[in-house]
């Protein structure tokens, strides 16, 4: 009986592979030409695959080989600089990624009414474009002194390569994927106060822009000097392509992918603080002939692409730097052993610039950065020993201390009051702990807790605070709001904090849209603290056909929580893919309950 239930099994699955198999060949593409086009057939619609015309104005015919021309695909009309104009047919509904690509000789495009897609990069590099218009009864795209917009005008999806001023109205919230690619006559370009995203690649190409400022109520950009960073200014999101210099600003933490292309810049030095360098991000710098990493631990994503071949790099023997160096077979140098120190001068000031009589020096988050000659930059090591000219004995309005480190030295000033009853008024919070989420069994965390007194004298003091000064804490069971006291000097303040059951569920995964762009990065929110090694195999994402893709998965802690990054190590393709979520477990070894799956769609 058991061969004979598994015989029927293997028949009635050979019956569903020859469905398959059928319905496979009933919509088989068809590969043809006709006249100057190359097409292919699916499902009796023609899509334009290549040209092979001489070019001038061209009217795409409506059939081909008897079949409506609904399509032109990606790259059907790239580097034709001899097209000079182009018609569409009412039947055409979608163009491309990169369908006329380089085709400078267009000058204007006019979008009918039957387009509902219109692919990445469509028209980017067509320097000779001053304009596009749009049917009016398009019920997808419309058209706003000459540049392309999603019908109600919110997102502005391409601007024409020869424009050379650019007014982006008001009520616009996203810049698209190479919206502004090869506008290589635009020198300055205004963020609104609305735009909410701004997509890759937005601004590559633009050769002659100097300047990108942003509105200054924008809540999720900025600018700084004309280069466009988030809104708290830590992720450098684009140097405009015309700039030759820059001196990256020392709050600077991330360096955004593809955030470097300008050919006239020789050099640049990548502060300490700078804790990655994402992909591409140096790409097209073809006149980088240095790069100074002053960091030894700085992630630099692993691409041959990201930094140009011809480029020194310059950093510490061990460090990522020369891993890299080593790993793509470029120059390295250790920083320092060609240059000389030539400046100090302090980045950071120290937190404590007031002084009681008696009081001991203290240079508590004082930072001081060293230039040398050959244009690079470090954050020195200073200790006491650096400093000099420092009296507690007695009042002194003004004292100027002085910071000498390699025989270079600079100063800063700070005042010593006289010994008084100065009395603790109240205490705040200024700065609150990293972790306020807590798992039942877990330990108290102060990490990243700053604690300010206020005294009777007006004058303002970052207190110490221990495990000692806090009082309340209880992790033994799960509760919502436990109420932690900080006590200093008899005043006292307090925070909440929670307890959760040590459990791993997702809680969230971030789902806007379950259409994305190829280089999509999902965000996973755990409710506990993921065991990072259990993550290997656990989480992938495979296409229509099953196969799994490249990923990498980076964990992380937000609030005492674990998110996960999940990004491809190269774009998607379009098509239909599945992100899986299986086993995973928490730190104490508790599985996750269910296991989780999202269907996801590239375009």
């Amino acid at each position: 009986m058991e061969i004979l239930r598994i015989s029927k099994v293997n028949t009635f699955l050979v019956g569903i592979m020859m469905m398959a198999i059928l319905l496979c060949c009933s919509s088989q593409v068809q590969a043809a030409q006709e006249g100057d086009y190359n097409y292919t057939v699916t499902d009796n619609k023609a899509t334009i695959t290549g040209y092979t015309g001489d070019g001038g104005v061209v009217t795409i015919p409506s059939t081909l080989g008897g079949y409506p021309v609904a399509s032109i695909g990606e790259y059907a009309f790239v580097d034709c600089s001899n097209l000079t104009g182009i018609s569409f047919p009412q039947g055409l509904t979608s163009i491309g990624d990169y369908a006329f690509n380089y085709c400078k000789g267009l000058t204007s495009i006019s979008i009918p009414q039957g387009i509902t897609s219109i692919g990445d990069g469509a028209f980017i590099n067509c320097t000779g474009l001053t304009s596009f218009t749009v049917a009016v009864n398009n019920l997808n795209y419309s058209s706003i002194n000459g540049i392309l917009f999603n019908k109600v005008g919110d997102i502005l999806i391409a601007c024409p390569g020869a424009v050379t001023t650019i007014s982006i109205p008001i009520g616009v919230t996203s810049i698209g994927r190479s919206a502004f690619y090869g506008c290589t006559g635009l020198t300055s370009i205004n963020i609104p106060q609305g735009v909410a995203s701004i997509g890759y690649n937005a601004f590559s190409g633009c050769t002659g822009l100097t300047s990108i400022t942003v509105a200054v109520n924008n809540l999720n950009y900025s600018s700084i000097e004309g280069v466009l960073f988030n809104k708290e200014g830590t992720i450098l999101i684009r140097f405009p392509e015309g700039l030759t210099t820059i001196s990256i600003p020392q709050g600077v933490t991330s360096i955004n992918e593809g955030a470097f292309s300008s050919k006239g810049l020789t050099s640049i030095s990548i502060p300490q603080g700078v804790t990655n360098v994402g992909l591409f991000a140096f790409f097209g710098c073809s006149g980088l002939e240095s790069i100074t990493f002053n960091s030894a631990t700085t992630t630099i994503y692993d691409s041959e692409s990201t930094i140009p071949a011809t480029t020194k790099i310059i950093g510490y023997d061990p460090s990522t730097a020369k891993t890299f160096a080593t790993t793509y077979n470029r120059t390295f140098e250790v920083i320092g052993t060609t240059s000389t120190l030539q400046t100090i001068a302090i980045t950071t000031p120290a937190t404590k610039l007031s002084y009681s009589v008696g009081d001991p020096l203290d240079i508590s988050e004082l930072e001081v950065t060293g230039t040398y000659s050959n244009g690079g930059t470090k954050v020195e090591t200073i200790t006491a020993a650096n400093v000099t000219g420092f009296d507690s004995s007695s009042p002194a309005t003004s004292q100027t201390l002085t910071i000498t480190i390699g025989g270079k030295s600079t100063t800063y000033d700070i005042e010593i009051k006289a010994a008084s009853d100065v009395v603790l008024n109240s205490i705040a919070i200024t700065t609150p702990a990293t972790k306020l989420i807590y798992t039942v069994g877990d330990t108290l965390d102060i990490t990243g807790i700053v604690v300010t007194g206020t005294y009777d004298d007006s004058s303002n003091k970052v207190e110490t605070v221990t495990a000692a000064n806090i009082t309340g804490f209880d992790s033994a069971v799960a509760t919502e709001d436990q109420v932690l006291t900080i006590t200093i000097g008899a005043k006292t303040t307090t925070y909440l904090v929670q307890i959760l059951e040590d459990t791993t569920e997702m809680t969230e995964i971030e789902t806007p849209s379950h259409i994305v762009v190829p280089s999509k990065v999902w965000t996973i929110k755990l409710s506990g603290v993921v065991n990072e090694s259990s993550l290997n195999g656990k989480i992938y994402v495979t296409n229509s056909k099953g196969k799994k893709q490249r990923i990498t998965c980076a964990a992380t802690i937000v609030n005492g929580l674990s998110q996960i990054e999940v990004k491809p190590d190269k774009d998607y393709t379009p098509g239909d893919y599945m992100l899986w979520v299986k086993n995973i477990t928490s730190t104490k070894g508790i599985g996750i309950k269910k296991q989780v799956f999202l269907k996801f769609t590239v375009k």
